[in-house]
């Protein structure tokens, strides 16, 4: 599974962390998924928030083990890691404002 990405263009990519060659994103991918997933299955906010946190928590553990990786594949898994971020925090943005 990947993750869509919009970029300021406006063109639509898929990205699959297994196409970046990175053991350690490969290896969580999983994780992402059931998160991912949580959050779409969530009735609530306060319900996609919980899935949220958990998924800002998982990238910033990926983003320190990504101190120790070659530069250029690092480099590549810090963007999609800090996408993945940013759409989590929009998440909990949004809690805030129904609240």
């Amino acid at each position: 599974m990947g993750i869509a990405l919009i970029l300021q263009t406006g063109r639509y990519y898929e990205v699959n962390m297994h196409q970046i060659g990175c053991p350690l994103c490969q290896k969580a991918e999983s994780d992402f998924s059931r998160i991912n997933e949580g959050i779409n299955r969530a009735a609530t906010l306060t319900e996609k928030a919980s899935h949220a946190r958990e998924l800002i928590q998982k990238v910033d553990t990926l983003l320190k083990e990504h101190e120790k990786v070659e530069r250029s594949l690092a480099e590549a898994c810090r963007a999609v890691l800090n996408l993945r971020k940013k759409a989590a925090e929009m998440v909990l943005k949004l809690e805030k404002v129904k609240r």
